[in-house]
């Protein structure tokens, strides 16, 4: 079902309730309605009492990223309305605006009054974001497949997070312990962010010979994100990677001999709201070998609910001279607060399940830069 919402003068157009019952009725033939309290009889001028400015606030730029089209009522000049009409073009939203003539009041007059207002309102967006933080939270992890969204200009976001891995190949058992899979992530534009990645692994390998252990830190993972498109249509949300693997940090068993770079390209559809499919390609060098490894991932995320997320996907590996090695993994990501998630997953091998798995657990923090 298509989400609409719907704009309407409150505190100056109390006098269009009738009008705009009607304009919220039509429009539920269509899909549902987000904003039908406009209708709503018994709500006055001064708004909804029972909320503070802030929730209010919070509540409908929500409900203004999961429409999937908006419809305001024009008529009655607004500053609200005027905020929700740039809001909704600056998400890429279709838009229709309705108005009735009334006397001598003219279109044209009314369309200049409400651009400038919506352009000063998108000047005041990056001033209200550093107290509401109206931007949606989004996390790299917990799959394996990258989501193209990039962190919000000047904040930066820790994401964290525990795994054991076991692979049995023949007589061998490999038993991976990652204590720290950290990821730095910092937008230093709107479209562009930098990220770190280091890891801490602790690795127990028994053969017929006996066990050995090899623990450490790997070396520093630098790179960058950067959007290119927003999705219009069938045209994805689409944006680029690019990392370098240092050779000089970390500890001498996980270095690579030479820098090792890798590329990946980012793209995501969104579907009815609640459903997002994002799929990757990648090419990386391991610092070692000449010949790259090629990484592929299709990731489905169903958002059930304010709250919750659960996703399941499917990811494989290709090298030259080399079998390609399909992967899957599905888990569940909680948000604790509005800039707090924490995650869980399970995946495993496709060819053999129980010879490969992996458990993990993990949190990300959005930490409230200065805007």
């Amino acid at each position: 079902m298509k989400k609409i919402y719907f704009a309407g003068s409150i505190r100056g157009g109390r006098n269009d309730l009738d009008l705009f019952q009607k304009i919220i009725g039509y429009l539920q033939r269509f899909g549902e309605v987000l904003t039908e309290h406009i209708g709503d009889a018994g709500l006055t001028p001064m708004g909804e009492a029972d909320m503070t400015d802030e929730e209010i606030f919070k509540r409908d730029i929500g409900w203004l990223s999961g429409a999937d089209f908006v419809v305001p009522e024009v008529s009655t000049p607004s500053l609200g309305v005027g905020f929700e009409m740039a809001t909704a073009v600056d998400l890429h939203k279709k838009v229709l605006c309705l108005y009735r003539v009334q006397g001598d009041r003219k279109l044209l007059a009314m369309r200049y009054i409400l651009l400038f207002l919506s352009h000063l309102l998108l000047l005041c967006v990056p001033v209200m974001a550093q107290t509401d933080d109206p931007v949606p939270f989004s996390a790299d992890r917990p799959g394996m497949a990258t989501p193209p969204g990039v962190m919000a200009h000047r904040k930066f976001q820790l994401e964290n997070g525990l795994q054991f891995t076991s692979l049995l190949n023949g007589p061998v058992h490999s038993q991976d312990f990652l204590f720290s899979s950290l990821l730095v992530r910092y937008g230093v534009l709107k479209w562009a962010e930098l990220r770190l990645e280091c890891d801490f692994p602790y690795n127990i390998t028994t053969d017929s010979a006996g066990a050995s252990v090899v623990y450490g830190i790997t070396p520093l993972n630098l790179g960058a994100k950067i959007r290119l498109f927003s999705q219009r249509g069938v045209i994805p949300n689409l944006s680029v990677m690019f990392n370098l693997k240092m050779p000089f940090w970390g500890t001498r068993e996980f270095r690579p001999d030479h820098v090792a770079p890798s590329f990946f390209l980012l793209m995501s559809n969104d579907f009815a709201g609640n459903l997002n499919l994002s799929y990757n390609y990648g090419i990386a060098w391991d610092g070692i070998s000449p010949s790259p490894t090629h990484f592929f991932a299709v990731c489905f995320d169903i958002h059930l609910h304010p709250k919750w997320d659960v996703y399941a996907e499917g990811y494989g590996f290709a090298a030259l001279y080399e079998s390609p090695e399909y992967f899957m993994d599905t888990g569940v990501a909680f948000l604790i607060r509005e800039n707090l998630q924490a995650d869980l997953s399970f995946g495993g091998y496709l060819g053999a399940f129980w010879d490969y798995y992996q458990l993990s657990l993990g949190i990300a923090w959005r930490v409230m830069g200065k805007g």
